[in-house]
């Protein structure tokens, strides 16, 4: 297992230096042959200095590479860890080969994984310590790397808009249970549906690691009309997972309430008249739910059915 981290974090290290050497060439480009002179109205100190953004005229400038799944990442590893090496059911090569064939077969597996193997979401602290150690190595790497403009910094996010939809579908399998070609756990929360001990302990799990290091760290929580109905220490329950997130370092919260029913609904019948202005937060931003693919349809109304 030891082997397989030092490898992993090999591969992460060639991507960041990967990524910041054609992202510093972009910007450079982008120095040389263009300017943004509206935006450089609006961006601290471009003015004062009489510089385009593009030319380093921002008080700051930096690049955000984003690691997107990463709670895909934690899990599986942690699947890993127990099915071949602790409890040595599989070898490495036998649970790629499974991955390879999407579960094909091993169905009963699958079901293992997804239902008894602990995930990331759900304040435990082998796994969570995990996403802090793959959390830290990440930021560490991108302090040495220093961004062509002035006061450049490489500084990583666990944040992303819709990539973890258009990641997902070009990645097979994972060993946390994911079927090839569905969406990732987007930013720093749990896998659709893995976090099945409540709104605190997932608190607890996405601000495990320090987020004043890196970009993002917003949580998204989606729950239904009928957690409130006629329970007013529910009112409380928010309150104090929000105390939580915020008391722990973390630094958004970005709470939607969803009638489940109608999302089905909606995803069945979107010619409805009714549907044609629901809208739901995605990630960052908000989109109406007609118009999201199928793919992130089922995204939002799994993570919506297993809200409290």
């Amino acid at each position: 297992y030891d082997a397989l981290m030092a490898a992993l974090f090999a591969r992460l290290d060639a991507s960041i230096r990967r990524n910041f050497e054609e992202q510093n060439a972009f910007r450079a480009h982008r120095a040389a042959h263009s300017m943004n002179p509206l935006l450089s109205c609006f961006v601290s100190d471009c003015l004062e200095r009489g510089e385009d953004i593009e030319r380093g005229g921002a008080r700051y400038n930096w690049i955000m590479p984003s690691f997107v799944g990463m709670a895909n990442l934690v899990d599986s590893l942690h699947a890993i860890n127990e099915l071949v090496y602790r409890q040595r059911r599989l070898t490495l090569a036998e649970f790629k080969r499974i991955l390879d064939a999407d579960f094909a077969g091993h169905e009963a597996l699958q079901h293992e994984i997804l239902e008894t193997i602990p995930k990331y979401g759900n304040d435990n602290d082998e796994i969570d310590g995990l996403f802090t150690r793959l959390v830290e190595h990440i930021v560490s790497e991108c302090r040495k790397y220093t961004p062509m403009l002035p006061n450049g910094r490489l500084i990583p996010s666990v944040f992303c808009w819709i990539m973890h939809e258009r990641f997902g579908v070009t990645t097979g399998a994972t060993p946390d249970g994911r079927h090839a070609g569905d969406v990732l756990a987007h930013g720093i929360n749990p896998q659709a549906g893995a976090s099945k001990k409540g709104l605190i302990p997932m608190a607890n799990s996405a601000a495990s690691a320090d987020m004043r290091k890196f970009q993002g760290g917003s949580i998204q929580v989606d729950i239904q009309p009928r957690f409130f109905d006629g329970k007013e220490n529910r009112y409380a329950y928010i309150r104090d997972f929000s105390s939580a997130f915020f008391k722990n370092g973390g630094m958004q919260i970005n709470l939607h309430i969803l009638d489940l029913k109608k999302l089905e609904d909606a995803m069945e019948h979107p010619e409805k008249p009714e549907y044609q202005d629901l809208v739901v937060r995605i990630g960052g931003y908000s989109d109406y739910f007609v118009r999201l693919t199928p793919e992130m349809q089922e995204e939002v109304i799994l993570r919506t059915a297993h809200s409290l």
